[in-house]
């Protein structure tokens, strides 16, 4: 081979190589790091990360029905060579871990989906730094309250906290969060799911995540109907409903059931006129029903009952 071909061969060469390298897609280390640190907070072993990772590999794994790890990444910054994590499933995976505060460290999470493990500790406020779209924790062992910082996520169209440890009054600052969509309630499969965890394990293991006068407010009926209904949105909230809660004009479903709510229903839940699903069971609200509800001409699944007080005449 000539010296000219030579060299030619060498550029092309040269050329291949930088330009393979200019396009190789990588996650920032910074994220890497962050990663690392909430897998190992979590007791996630389903993971695999090395030094270094490229677009999202490594992360997602199928264990069974409704029980997968699913990691998505968006790879279209700085000329396609960038890949930032935007949402994070780990469901049904029986993590036993603490809730890691570091998600507030990946600043372009939308979707974080923990369903139906055993993680403890309570609700960051760094959360609060994320512009989320959809947050679930749902069926865990979340306690303490909901930090005030949550209605900061201005972005957040689904808040699902059902079957968990918290408790304190509703914050009204919530009444920010005018995107919001779902509130407190869970997916038909997480339900449907969750429900079938529970029957595996036994009673016991609703009453250990509902509110402590959840069982003597049912009967042994009722406590079946509602099982198997999957109204499962016990905590520990107290309180009433905040008067603030007006605001939220956008909701579709409201589960509130299994909690210690007192007072009346609100009579502006006739302004919740997208309202589709609406559980107020197992609390300690007063009647009547008010006749406000008749406004909502979307809903399609209503269930209210253990109410205190006057019942209305027709």
């Amino acid at each position: 081979m000539g010296s000219s071909s030579l060299l030619l061969f060498l550029f092309l060469c040269f050329f291949c190589l930088s330009h393979f390298t200019s396009h190789a897609q990588h996650i920032p280390d910074d994220e890497v790091k962050t990663l690392r640190i909430i897998s190992s907070k979590l007791n996630n072993t389903h993971w695999i990360l090395g030094q270094s990772l490229t677009s999202c590999t490594g992360f997602n794994k199928t264990i069974g029905e409704n029980k997968y790890s699913n990691v998505t990444c968006n790879c279209t910054f700085n000329a396609s060579t960038v890949c930032h994590v935007v949402s994070i499933e780990l469901k049904g995976l029986d993590l036993n871990g603490t809730l890691p505060k570091e998600f507030g460290d990946l600043p372009y999470l939308r979707v974080l989906d923990l369903s139906r493990n055993y993680i403890n500790g309570s609700i960051p406020t760094s959360f609060g730094h994320l512009r989320l779209t959809n947050l679930s924790l749902f069926g865990n062992r979340i306690s303490g309250s909901i930090p005030d910082e949550i209605s900061d996520i201005s972005t957040l169209e689904e808040l699902v906290l059902e079957s968990n440890q918290l408790g304190g009054d509703l914050s009204s600052s919530l009444e920010k969060l005018t995107n919001l969509r779902r509130l407190l309630d869970s997916s038909r499969d997480d339900k449907d799911a969750f429900n079938a965890k529970v029957h595996h394990l036994g009673r016991c293991f609703l009453c250990l995540d509902s509110d402590e006068h959840f069982g003597k407010m049912l009967s042994t009926k009722d406590f079946v109907l509602t099982t198997h209904s999957g109204c499962l949105s016990a905590n520990n909230f107290i309180g009433t409903i905040p008067e603030s809660f007006h605001n939220l004009k956008n909701l579709k479903e409201f589960t509130i059931d299994g909690n210690d709510l007192s007072g009346k229903i609100p009579d502006w839940i006739g302004n919740w006129t997208q309202l589709e699903l609406l559980y107020l069971q197992g609390t300690s609200m007063e009647g009547p029903i008010p006749s406000t509800i008749s406004q909502l001409k979307n809903l399609s699944e209503l269930l209210i009952s253990d109410l205190s007080g006057p019942t209305p005449t027709t």
